[in-house]
């Protein structure tokens, strides 16, 4: 974790997460934001996001949505893939509630005007679902990172996160847990 950025010129307070694309700020105990570093507008994430919410899919309430920032309520825990690092006993578990997560989604109709990359196909996909972007709260799991979502068969959405899951270079897992960890996504 960096230390506290709070009164610094461009950042709203303390650094608690980076990924690809966007740094996510604690703005209080509540909230957090997300800002992308490059420009990006943050709308259709937003909406789909407010949308799955509402059919009861676990994902964190947005607050707001401005340009490449998103304020979205704070999650209390940690991520799958940083729990697989701590207790490597606990991955079947993890990968039945990566099943779940999944079929869940996949049950739920697409908004209109979600963009179709992977052909026809009237389902949410989110195209990143896995041990890194789903946070371990005391409420259950909640996915996060919705920057890829698209519409499309769910067969495609299963097989992305295998690819990721199979091939990913997964820094946050110890050396010793990188040989189980795919043998895990190869079934054996």
């Amino acid at each position: 974790m960096a230390s506290s950025t709070a009164g610094k010129s461009g950042f709203p307070g303390e650094l608690i997460g980076s990924g690809r694309a966007a740094d996510v700020y604690a703005l209080d105990a509540e909230r957090v934001l997300r800002r992308y570093r490059t420009p990006h507008s943050c709308a259709a994430e937003a909406a789909l996001m407010r949308y799955l919410r509402e059919a009861g899919y676990p994902v964190p309430e947005v607050l707001s949505a401005d340009g490449p920032d998103l304020v979205m309520e704070r999650l209390h825990g940690r991520e799958m893939l940083a729990d697989l690092a701590a207790r490597p006993w606990r991955a079947g578990r993890h990968a039945r509630t990566l099943a779940v997560l999944h079929d869940r989604l996949h049950g739920i109709p697409a908004p209109p005007g979600l963009p179709h990359p992977l052909g026809p196909g009237e389902r949410i996909l989110h195209l990143d679902l896995h041990p890194g972007n789903v946070m371990l709260t005391a409420d259950g799991p909640v996915v996060i990172y919705w920057t890829n979502a698209s519409a499309g068969p769910p067969g495609a959405d299963v097989a992305m996160a295998y690819l990721i899951i199979g091939s990913a270079d997964a820094d946050a897992a110890p050396q010793w847990l990188r040989r189980p960890r795919s043998a895990w996504c190869a079934g054996r």
